[in-house]
């Protein structure tokens, strides 16, 4: 005879099955094995040789899975070689060589992610690394990065090539991505906002050159549609509107810049809503159609500055040092003399080059992942409190058709 249920004992095993599938989807390993110290030494050429030194620590057998590096990866276990999965019995600690290539790309901008994590019994550890240290040699004709999930600990260089270095303690084991471009080129570039933004205002765009001649060179600066309006130059701002990206942009075409030149390129804003926070997008310079510099966004308060980031205080109207002098073009040529007071910058110093390697992002704020039991309860009174939801909906309706529950 078949069983009949009634809604009133339907309604309880969906909730406790929707609380099953929650708590089973934020399961995390917490046995007693952690990550002690994670080391990486990598050094990259036409791709990235990579060696991953893991220290383990606890009193367990676990099952350890390395689904994040290639399945053609070296793996040894306290001397013994492994595939990417394999059982491993830890009686106080272990240690795992993980070795490998990485493909970093064919086109001018290359890309690599060092991603620490191992799979225990299936399952990512809630449990922090103790010691983080990761450490990428550049190839010889790379001196800075394009952009780094993480801002490095130590910039240096080692037998001319650049090293940058990623040091923690007690920390999740979250991956790091770099990107960096392979053109032969050596420029800065700063963004100089005034400290008090007025109804209208003029930010300054400082390019120099640090190595040879480039051409085709391209600024690309955006704004939120209805921060701003431009003033001047005109013709080199656009409002886009094309279905939910609308903004305003800035667009600066530059045909060349001669090695060791500095180049000044400004315009003028009209602010739209005095007293509310302004955010400058993060500002791009191309070398033909080749990303090569990004200078982090910054947020300012119209009723002042709100401590931006990335911004020099190089004073551009100093005329201490006759180092240069404007052509018409706006490109500022060493070893002339300013003949009409033109505006002048100080020469720029190998302290200065190398204090600006990389634009310093907002400090990285490490993840917190929840206890499970924390993230179990909760999961059961979400799906407590959306099955109450559908229940009311469906006994109003059930009351609309006169129908009796």
């Amino acid at each position: 005879m078949p069983i009949k249920m009634t809604n009133k004992q339907i309604i309880p095993i969906i909730v406790f099955l929707l609380c099953i599938g929650i708590a089973n989807a934020i399961e995390f390993y917490e046995g007693s094995v952690v990550i002690n110290t994670f080391n990486a030494d990598v050094s990259i050429g036409q791709n990235a040789d990579v060696t991953l030194n893991y220290t383990l620590a606890g009193n367990e057998k676990v099952s350890l899975n390395f689904e994040n590096v290639p399945e053609s990866a070296q793996i040894t276990a306290n001397g013994q070689s492994y595939g990417r999965s394999f059982d491993l019995e830890i009686n106080g600690s272990a240690f795992i060589l993980v070795k490998y290539t990485a493909d970093v790309g064919t086109e001018a901008i290359k890309e690599l992610t060092i991603d620490p994590n191992i799979l225990f019994n299936g399952l990512v550890s809630a449990n922090r690394v103790q010691n983080y240290f990761v450490k990428i040699k550049m190839p010889s004709n790379v001196n800075e990065l394009l952009s780094s999930s993480e801002s490095p600990s130590e910039i240096s260089t080692e037998g001319g090539r650049k090293v940058f270095i990623w040091e923690k303690t007690n920390a999740y084991a979250s991956s790091l991505t770099i990107d960096w471009h392979t053109l032969n080129v050596n420029i800065d570039v700063e963004r100089i906002v005034p400290s008090e933004i007025t109804d209208e205002f003029v930010v300054k765009n400082v390019i120099r050159n640090n190595g040879n001649d480039i051409s085709n060179v391209r600024l690309v600066q955006t704004w939120l549609e209805g921060d701003f309006d431009p003033v001047s130059p005109l013709n080199e701002f656009e409002r886009i509107e094309a279905g939910n990206d609308r903004r305003l942009e800035w667009k600066k075409t530059i045909s060349s810049i001669p090695g060791g030149s500095v180049g000044e390129f400004s315009y003028r804003l009209k602010v739209l809503n005095r007293g509310e926070n302004v955010v400058f997008r993060h500002l791009y310079l191309y070398v033909g159609d080749v990303l090569v510099k990004i200078v982090e966004k910054a947020e300012y308060t119209t009723l002042g500055s709100a401590e931006p980031s990335n911004i020099s205080d190089i004073n551009v109207t100093s005329a201490t040092e006759v180092a240069a002098f404007v052509t018409e073009d706006g490109i500022i040529v060493p070893e002339e003399p300013s003949e009409d007071g033109a505006s002048l910058i100080p020469p720029i110093t190998e302290e200065d080059i190398e204090a600006e390697f990389l634009p310093e992002a907002p400090p990285k704020k490490e993840p917190t992942i929840p206890d499970r039991r924390t993230l179990f309860w909760t999961g059961i009174l979400v799906a407590i409190l959306a099955l109450v939801v559908l229940l009311f909906i469906y006994l109003n309706r059930r009351k609309e058709k006169g129908v009796k529950f």
